[in-house]
């Protein structure tokens, strides 16, 4: 054997036979360990004999790059909550299963991942989906990062993203209407029990309805996920079991096009 050339690869010693018989064969072990994504190419040269042998050498190298984008668009009322959109990326050349996210941060109690990544498995070139809830408690901004502890592959650059979502005290009204959509002031206001919710779509939506209290805690789900068409659509709401006080009951409408709309208002309950 003579020598190697090319990024990656490398002859494993021992060789099986420093001579070979007429007629016979012999192997040469050599191993790849890619530096970089994508396709790698080398040679290696066998000497001896009556004249050189040039053995051309390929191989592909595999992994995942992810990045992410996506944070609250607007500062969150204390005591309200908005869902927001993360989109994280595979830009690598394998699929990639990121596993469970997990959201690290001094203010991290503040956010929830609701569900997701959608789908679990990111094919490679293309993204997933994770619905994140953020329930401030603080006033001002508030910095966490997600993490997938449990992704498999592990991403060629350990991946982590910064995102902030603010917390304000200002007056800043909870969000009612956007983009067509509306959630009407429950009744009657303040309850004893039942409620009716009323809500407007401008076209057919995926719908969850939930009920959480001022921690931000889930503590009823109305709807979950269901498809209903364009239009006013009422809903009963049971606060049965639930203690005196405010609760904020959410509504999180995907559209078509993947568009998420959340919308929030306050309710009392008093018995």
């Amino acid at each position: 054997m003579g020598t190697l050339t090319g990024t990656g690869f490398t002859l494993i010693p021992p060789l099986t036979s420093l001579s070979i018989a007429p007629g016979d064969t012999t192997q040469f072990c050599v191993s790849f360990t890619p530096a970089a994504i994508g396709a790698a190419s080398g040679s290696a040269q066998v000497t001896g004999g009556p004249s050189p042998q040039q053995v051309t050498l390929s191989g592909m190298g595999a992994g995942v790059i992810a990045t992410a984008t996506g944070a609250p668009m607007n500062p969150v009322t204390i005591g309200m909550c908005d869902t927001f959109r993360v989109s994280v990326r595979n830009s690598g050349n394998v699929a990639w299963t990121p596993g469970s996210g997990h959201i690290t941060g001094a203010d991290s109690a503040d956010f929830t991942i609701e569900s997701g990544p959608t789908p679990s498995v990111i094919p490679q070139g293309d993204s997933a989906t994770v619905l994140i809830n953020f329930c401030p408690k603080l006033n001002g901004p508030e910095p966490v990062t997600l993490l997938f502890p449990n992704a498999s592959p592990k991403p060629v650059s350990a991946f982590s993203y910064t995102f902030t979502g603010t917390g304000t005290t200002l007056g800043v009204t909870a969000r009612t209407e956007e983009a067509g959509f509306s959630l009407d002031q429950s009744y009657p206001n303040p309850t004893t029990g039942r409620a009716v919710i009323t809500f407007t779509l401008p076209n057919p939506a995926q719908v969850t309805l939930r009920l959480m209290d001022m921690t931000g805690k889930v503590r009823n789900t109305a709807i979950s996920n269901e498809t209903y068409g364009p239009g006013e659509q009422n809903v009963n709401l049971d606060l049965s079991g639930l203690a005196n006080g405010d609760y904020i009951y959410q509504l999180i409408a995907t559209n078509s096009n993947g568009q998420v709309i959340t919308l929030s208002r306050k309710l009392s309950l008093e018995r």
